[in-house]
């Protein structure tokens, strides 16, 4: 056999082993903890529970495809004749639009406009409409500045180790420690003979 018919028939054989295919749907195998999908390949092949290679500690179930045809796509690798396996898939209809915008950025994304990115500068901008924090015992968060454009709602207590300032106190009685020092030793001019009053009985 000549050289160019070895390299004929193997790179058919490779050819037949790598193909690239849409995503009919995924869904979690029977057996637990892998996603499977059922792809449509070359000639109407739709190969099922194909095993998708996802990254450690990543998960993702594009959308299935649609009624035109178009779907999400990903290689498939034909490992035996009952096991194919696939790379992640990728979904021409929904690209990122905006979120890395400089070298060395890394963007997590959706197609309804959800985006976490780790920004230049070690800066992390989370863009959605609620963000919902679960954690069954303590959120613990260590800056030395945490600031808040708009209402803050607590539906608990509140515990403060330092001070409490807002913007609308006079002079020391911004804060609540200034306002029960000026509460503590106030005092006013009586009525009956224009003398001061002592202070409070009662402090706060």
């Amino acid at each position: 056999m000549m050289l160019a018919d070895l390299l004929e028939k193997l790179t058919r054989r490779v050819e037949n082993m790598l193909f690239r295919a849409v995503v009919r749907y995924v869904r979690l195998s029977e057996q637990g903890g892998a996603r499977v999908a059922q792809v449509a390949g070359r000639a109407g092949e739709t190969p099922d529970d194909v095993t998708v290679m996802l990254p450690y500690g990543f998960d993702h179930i594009p959308h299935p495809v649609d009624g035109s045809g178009h779907g999400a796509e990903m290689i498939a690798l034909m490992v035996e004749r009952n096991l194919v396996v696939a790379l992640p898939a990728m979904d021409r209809r929904h690209r990122a639009r905006s979120g890395a915008s400089e070298n060395g950025e890394v963007s997590l994304y959706d197609d309804q406009g959800q985006r976490i990115t780790l920004k230049r500068g070690r800066k992390i901008l989370i863009e959605t409409d609620i963000l919902h924090v679960v954690a069954v015992n303590k959120v613990i968060i260590t800056a030395p500045l945490a600031e808040f454009s708009g209402n803050v709602t607590i539906g608990g207590n509140l515990t403060v180790a330092g001070d409490i300032t807002d913007q609308t106190g006079a002079g020391n009685a911004r804060s609540m420690a200034g306002m029960r020092e000026t509460y503590n030793g106030h005092d006013h001019a009586e009525n009956d003979n224009g003398g001061p009053t002592g202070t409070p009985n009662q402090e706060m």
